[in-house]
């Protein structure tokens, strides 16, 4: 049985070996599996109207003289890699990483220790912040970093920004000391007490409602934004340092409430990122953006009667290209909202059943549904990938560097969950 003994929670993983499901499953049907086995062979064909002479067989392995059992295959150790150039999306398939998670999970990110090489899955939850050792062989275990709610999380190098506590404060943590088992974590079985010490808190960030982290493709620098209910926090990773250090806040904001967007665009010759935080109807197929302007005071947000249309996903792409994810359609638009059209790739794809967020992946869109998930080509609208099963609820962690997935009994949403990544994105 799994217990959650703060202030050390170490879950352990109730199958037998975590990485047999590496392949798709009866679960996951309409997954091709990569180590599917081989075809038979092609029948003779008709030349000049003769069969082909048969090619020369080699000859049957020797039958074993005794009857003792054949030696045990060696262990074979989990990995977590990218598949080579060219291979086809239809081949992306599910890893299972975890089976019985009692947790009620927020949110999910992934951390390489550079050290070690070895890759984390980072789980924000109702019950505290939890880390998962993709590495660690049989014994898969999840080890509790911070025992605070987390609603919200984000990795930069090594450090993990997140939204954390009853009271929402945004905080910062050190991956590499919390992880450093040669430090204080030999007091005790996992993360001793003392590790909390190396999370600390922004100030004035008590309330935060949503953060968003951009990068200046521009300038090469890196932003974090934070909102409360009446101010803007901005903020600038700041190498030598390897943190977040604070620019400006920017008080006695008028945001919307309840705040659903809160996105970045980064635009050519402002230092600093544009905040949108409402989409709405444009002209035709496209859309307006209402929008805070860091980089000037004169340009707030001063339409709260505005109706904005309901938004599923919203990210910035390129430096002039934009995915606006709204009821059953993604669109691919520039800073304006603009559609844009191209006779490489699609400007509008729609989806069956409307999805709930989409992810957009090296020539494709992945769509994410309560019960199904669903690719499709931006070269041809065609679907190249899909899986349904309507005795299952599948739900969306994190995508930020590896596509996060969670599974639950359709008939039981309360039982435990089983956690997956995508390969293959």
């Amino acid at each position: 049985d799994l217990k959650l003994t703060p202030p050390i929670a170490r879950m352990q993983s109730h199958s037998d070996h975590t990485w047999e499901d590496s392949t798709p499953s009866a679960e996951h049907p309409n997954f091709p599996a990569p180590n599917a086995p081989p075809l038979p062979p092609k029948p003779p064909t008709m030349i000049g109207g003769s069969v082909d002479p048969p090619k020369p067989q080699l000859p049957p392995r020797p039958t074993r003289q005794d009857d003792s059992p054949p030696p045990p295959l060696p262990e074979r150790k989990p990995t977590v890699t990218r598949p080579a150039r060219g291979v086809q999306q239809q081949q992306t398939c599910f890893s299972k990483i975890f089976s019985g998670c009692p947790l009620n999970i927020n949110c999910a990110s992934s951390w390489i220790d550079s050290s070690s090489r070895s890759q984390h899955i980072l789980l924000g939850a109702e019950e505290g912040l939890y880390t998962l050792n993709l590495n660690q062989g049989m014994d898969v275990a999840m080890e509790q970093v911070y025992p605070r709610r987390c609603t919200w999380l984000f990795v930069v190098h090594n450090v993990l920004v997140s939204i954390s506590g009853a009271a929402g404060h945004l905080c910062m943590t050190n991956l590499v000391q919390i992880h450093d088992k040669g430090g204080d974590a030999a007091v005790g079985h996992g993360f001793s007490r003392r590790r909390f010490s190396h999370t600390t808190k922004v100030p004035d960030s008590r309330g935060c409602l949503k953060c968003c982290v951009a990068r200046n493709p521009y300038s090469d620098q890196q932003y974090l934004c934070a909102a409360t209910a009446r101010s803007i926090i901005l903020m600038q990773w700041y190498e030598p340092m390897q943190k977040f250090m604070l620019v400006k806040t920017f008080e006695s904001m008028q945001l919307p409430s309840p705040l659903n967007v809160f996105e970045p665009f980064v635009v050519r010759n402002e230092e600093y990122p544009i905040i949108c935080v409402a989409v709405l109807d444009g002209d035709g197929d496209n859309v307006a953006f209402e929008t805070i302007n860091l980089n000037s005071s004169a340009s707030w947000y001063q339409n709260p009667d505005s109706h904005p249309i309901s938004v599923k996903t919203l990210c910035q792409l390129e430096k002039d290209t934009l995915v606006v994810a709204t009821d059953n359609v993604a669109k691919f638009v520039n800073l304006h909202g603009v559609l844009k059209s191209s006779a490489r790739q699609a400007a509008i794809l729609s989806f069956d059943p409307p999805p709930y967020h989409v992810v957009c992946l090296q020539g494709s869109v992945l769509s994410f549904h309560k019960h199904s998930m669903q690719a499709k080509s931006l070269a041809t609208r065609q679907v190249i990938a899909q899986v349904t099963d309507p005795t299952r609820i599948f739900r969306l962690l994190g995508s930020d560097r590896v596509i996060i997935i969670e599974s639950r009994m359709a008939d039981d949403p309360a039982a435990a969950s089983n956690l997956y990544i995508l390969a293959g994105n």
